[in-house]
C-alpha cells in the first residue's frame, strides 16, 4: 500500500518501538501505565501492521484491475480496522501518560469525567503535558492540526459512517461496456441460460479501473482521498507521537541512548 522504501522504514520504526516498550529495563511507576503500553499500544501496533500488510496484498501500488466484491470488502475491513486501532493506540498513549505522571490528578478509567479529559489533544490534557513534559508537549503541538483533521475526516468511529475504499472507477467506455454486459446477462437469464448469465455478470463486475482512493461520507458530502498517501501521512504522524511518548518513558526509567532526533525520524521520512 506504500512504496517499498517507505514500507521498510515503517517496519523498522515499528520493530524499534515494539522492542523498546517490551524492554524489561523499561520501568513503570504505574501498573496501569504499563498495561496501556504493553497490552494496549503494543498490541494495536501489531494489528495496524497486519492491516497494512493485508491492504498491500489486496491492492499493491501497481494494481490497475478493479477490485472484486470480496476483495473490496476485505480491503475495507482492513482500512477501517487500521484507523480504529490508530485512534485506540493514541488513547492508550494518553492513558499511559496520565497514569505515569498523574497528569489529570487522581482517577482512572472508571471515572466518566476523566475519560472525557484523557485525550492526547484535549486542551486540559495538553496544558498538563506542557507543565510536566514540555518536550513532549512540543511534539503534540506540532501534530495538533493533523489530529483535528484525523478526527474530522478519517475517524470511522466518530463519524459513525465507515471509510469506503472504492473498488474501481468506470469511464464512459467502461459504462457502455458495463451496460451492454448487464443487458446480455438479463437476456440470458430470461432465456434460461444461467451459465451465460453468470459469465456475463462476472465479466461486468470486472469492468473499470482500480485507483487507490477511499471515500468519506459526511454532512458536507463525499470526499475522496488517495489511500497510500493518506495512510503514509497518518502513520508518520502517529509514529512520531508514539516515539516521543516512549522517549519520555525511557527517560523516566534512566535508559540512555535514545536521542530526541529519533522523534523527527518518523515525522520527516527520507524522500
Amino acid at each position: 500500500m506504500v512504496d517499498e522504501k517507505q514500507e521498510q522504514q515503517f517496519r523498522h520504526l515499528e520493530s524499534d518501538l515494539l522492542g523498546r516498550v517490551q524492554n524489561p529495563q523499561l520501568a513503570f511507576a504505574s501498573s496501569d501505565a504499563k498495561r496501556h503500553i504493553r497490552q494496549g499500544f503494543a498490541r494495536r501496533l501489531l494489528l495496524m501492521q497486519t492491516n497494512r500488510l493485508a491492504m498491500t496484498n489486496i491492492a499493491p501500488l501497481e494494481r490497475k484491475e478493479k477490485l472484486l466484491s470480496y476483495e473490496c470488502a476485505d480491503l475495507n475491513v482492513h482500512v477501517n480496522s487500521w484507523y480504529v486501532q490508530l485512534r485506540g493506540a493514541l488513547d492508550n498513549l494518553a492513558w499511559a501518560l496520565h497514569y505515569e505522571w498523574k497528569l489529570l490528578g487522581q482517577g482512572d478509567e472508571k471515572n466518566v469525567r476523566l475519560r472525557r479529559k484523557c485525550d492526547l489533544f484535549g486542551a486540559e490534557f495538553r496544558r498538563a503535558v506542557r507543565t510536566s513534559l514540555p518536550a513532549l508537549a512540543d511534539v503534540i503541538d506540532r501534530h495538533a492540526s493533523w489530529a483535528a483533521g484525523l478526527k474530522e475526516l478519517r475517524d470511522p468511529i466518530a463519524h459513525r459512517v465507515p471509510i469506503y475504499a472504492v473498488p474501481g472507477v468506470a469511464f464512459n467506455d467502461d459504462k457502455a461496456r458495463f451496460d451492454q454486459l448487464n443487458e446480455e446477462a438479463q437476456a440470458a437469464a430470461a432465456a434460461g441460460d444461467f451459465d451465460t448469465f453468470r459469465d456475463k455478470m462476472w465479466e461486468a463486475q470486472r469492468v473499470g479501473t482500480y485507483f487507490h482512493v477511499f471515500a468519506m461520507s459526511g454532512p458536507g458530502g463525499i470526499q475522496l482521498h488517495r489511500l497510500p498517501a493518506q495512510l503514509a501521512l497518518d502513520f508518520t504522524a502517529f509514529l512520531d507521537l508514539a516515539t516521543a511518548v516512549v522517549c519520555e518513558l525511557e527517560t523516566r526509567s534512566g535508559l540512555a541512548g535514545r536521542s530526541g532526533r529519533r522523534w523527527r525520524a518518523a515525522a520527516e521520512p527520507e524522500r
